[in-house]
């Protein structure tokens, strides 16, 4: 013999279920229980506790034809790494420009010859260079006390940017950067692994490259149109993770890796070419 329960007789009903996607919280459950409004206006109290306990996400009561009704949200999406409804479609990817500030000393550009044919010139930072580069700052820095003013190039044109007071020079660069809202349940976590260190851009994923999902055609051709790109090279570096607490239900993690058109070999395990330290 079946029972049937009365709606609104006994305590609560739990009456249904529905499946919510969105592009934040990725795949959410989301229960109905009617009943009585002071048994339901109960169960809405002990669902806030929930809610800051983490075991629900969200909680909303309403009054229909005299019952109470309660819906509670459970946030399915990203419980682990490997779920492709929420890590792969749900991480948004942004390329942002950025300005960067580098030394004279490392500009690898030619400057012309003083006084020579204009389209002669001369390279500006070559090892071979480096020597005179050296006493000529020393020369700057010391009113003349110690180095050497250097007259043919690059050392010349280095020691008229220093009179101008200038020691830096700007590049217009790119941070590529991922974000994923994922929920207090999740097991996807914010990765430390290659963390300062160079990574071609579809590098390993798993040892800290940049993995851009399916999809991101506008992103990677405004990336190989860049001057300096090269995808053969290892130029983007990976920055120490964020992850902010979104409300009282989620956390956004943010990961970044900065563009260059070379890092050094030694400090972040950059490319070995053209005499790269």
């Amino acid at each position: 013999m079946s029972v049937i329960e009365i709606l609104g007789l006994s305590g609560y009903t739990r009456t249904g279920s529905r499946q919510e996607y969105d592009q934040s919280n990725g795949e959410s459950t989301v229960v109905t229980y009617q009943g009585p409004v002071s048994n339901i206006e109960t169960l809405y109290a002990a669902s806030k506790l929930d809610i800051q306990d983490g075991t629900v996400d969200k909680a909303s009561k309403s009054v229909e034809d005299g019952l109470g009704v309660l819906e509670l949200s459970y946030a399915d999406g990203n419980e682990n790494d490997d779920d492709p409804n929420t890590v792969l479609n749900n991480t948004i990817w942004e390329l942002v420009g950025q300005d960067l500030y580098k030394s004279i000393r490392s500009y690898n550009g030619d400057v012309s010859i003083a006084n020579g044919d204009p389209l002669d010139s001369e390279a500006f930072n070559k090892d071979a260079d480096q020597a005179d580069l050296e006493q000529a700052r020393l020369y700057f820095e010391t009113a003349g006390v110690e180095g050497s003013i250097g007259v043919a190039e690059p050392a010349a044109t280095y020691i008229q940017l220093l009179y101008r007071g200038t020691d830096q020079y700007l590049r217009s660069s790119a941070i590529l950067r991922s974000t994923l809202t994922v929920s207090r349940r999740s097991l996807v976590t914010a990765s430390w692994t290659g963390v300062d260190r160079a990574w071609k851009l579809s590098g390993d994923a798993a040892s800290g490259g940049p993995d851009l999902n399916v999809g991101q055609a506008a992103l990677i051709g405004a990336i190989e149109t860049m001057a300096e790109a090269d995808g053969t090279l290892k130029q983007w570096l990976k920055r120490a993770p964020q992850l902010t607490m979104s409300g009282r239900k989620s956390y956004t993690i943010i990961q970044e890796w900065w563009f260059a058109r070379a890092w050094s070999a030694n400090l972040y395990a950059g490319d070995q070419v053209d005499g790269n330290p």
